[in-house]
């Protein structure tokens, strides 16, 4: 199997090489991934390039794994520059109406894949909270697969809305520079594009310069300027540009060395009945000037919704952080990457009402 590197290390042009150089043949190409066989004909690995839905696929067949409805999986690993690896059981085509029988089973949620049905709109539910464009569930037959001992499973139920992105991403680069972090697309314009392509002439070549073209601007802009329209934004009750409303929250701290107050906009994670953020700064190997804020000074301000309520910031430790991190990271699988690009310990804090 594949040599195991450090998170995000290879691309999907380097697990190709090394499956095929190990035996592994091509038996497959979607829109989205290509597939490969493992020699002995046991396995299948899907390799994408660009992939924002993989993680919650993964997330989906783990859960749901005791169901027996959905593939085994032996290996995943989110690969550089946005793509995905899946390395599963190998599965075999069913007839059409068999398909559609058990993909009606499932959209009723039916008492034979119930358990599975829940699971389902669980994890869908997130994706469609934390991904901009992300689709709807897919009920294509074809997703309905058989295993070798002959259980009927479901596959790629998840996938990104591609025609609206990539149709944003030729008209209105900046908002997809915005919603999508540059190392989480980078491989953008090479899916296959198998069954809706192929890609036109020069298409990928004009994509790929407009989005460069776009992150320079961004990269040019000032944080500070961003943080004060997305600030003005959540507190006139509109929509706010790049972010979910209902998972953002204003956090309103003490200066460590000015005393002056200082607002930020974050993302938050409900645990129970407290509510928790995360000191990720996007995986930047340094903890955020708010976090540093907040230890300093734990008295804060929080406004989340229509409400806003002075704080005290308790930062979590040992087991109780380890518990909640666990969790945060099975709710939102890109906080792993934040980890692993970090290479430090990422604070979560407690915000709890004074």
């Amino acid at each position: 199997m594949i040599q195991e590197e450090e998170p995000g290390a290879a691309d999907h042009r380097d697990v190709e090489r090394e499956l095929l150089a190990a035996g592994w043949t091509a038996c497959g190409a979607g829109d989205w991934a290509i597939a490969l066989r493992s020699p002995d004909g046991t396995a299948a690995a899907r390799i994408s390039p660009f992939d924002p839905t993989g993680p919650y696929t993964v997330t989906l067949y783990r859960l749901a794994a005791r169901t027996g409805q959905v593939p085994r999986l032996f290996e995943h690993r989110r690969l550089a520059g946005g793509g995905d690896l899946q390395v599963m059981e190998w599965l075999g085509p069913v007839p059409e109406d068999e398909a559609m029988a058990f993909q009606r089973a499932l959209a009723a949620g039916e008492a034979s894949v119930a358990r599975l049905a829940g699971i389902v709109r669980e994890v869908h539910d997130r994706a469609r909270r934390e991904l901009p464009w992300c689709g709807p569930l897919d009920h294509n037959p074809a997703n309905v697969m058989r295993a070798a001992d002959g259980r009927l499973v479901v596959t790629d139920l998840f996938y990104a809305d591609g025609p609206d992105l990539y149709r944003t991403a030729a008209s209105n680069p900046d908002l997809v520079v915005a919603r999508i972090p540059e190392d989480e697309r980078r491989f953008m314009t090479e899916i296959p594009l198998a069954s809706s392509g192929p890609w036109q002439p020069g298409e990928k070549e004009a994509m790929r310069a407009a989005l460069a073209a776009a992150d320079e601007r961004r990269r040019t802009m000032d944080v500070k300027a961003i943080n004060k329209r997305v600030i003005e934004q959540f507190r006139a009750g509109g929509e706010i540009e790049g972010m979910h409303r209902e998972g953002l929250l204003l956090l309103t701290t003490t200066g460590v060395r000015t005393g002056q107050t200082h607002t930020t906009p974050m993302m938050f994670f409900r645990d129970g009945d407290r509510l928790l953020v995360m000191a990720s700064n996007a995986g930047a190997p340094a903890d955020p000037d708010w976090y540093r804020n907040l230890v300093a000074h734990p008295a804060v301000k929080v406004e989340i919704g229509e409400d806003a309520y002075p704080a005290t910031a308790t930062p979590l430790a040992g087991g109780d952080r380890t518990e909640a991190w666990a969790a945060i990271k099975e709710a939102y699988p890109f906080f792993a990457d934040h980890e692993a690009k970090a290479g430090r310990e990422i604070p979560v804090v407690e915000l709890a009402r004074a």
